[in-house]
């Protein structure tokens, strides 16, 4: 694989090629949840007792 090209393009399989992309987007998704979760537990008191409740 050259420099400066796509790295999903390295896949040879299109299936592996899905999953990694889906695997990047699932895990953008969660970081945002959790930073956004966590400011707002912040915030809100109540909140996060809540959020405290469910992660445990």
């Amino acid at each position: 694989m050259s420099r400066g090209r796509n790295p999903y393009e390295c896949f040879k399989n299109d299936r592996h090629r899905l999953f990694a992309l889906m695997s990047r987007d699932v895990r953008i998704v969660l970081v945002v949840a959790l930073l956004g979760g966590a400011g707002l537990a912040g915030a809100y008191p109540a909140l996060r007792s809540l959020m405290a409740g469910w992660m445990s």
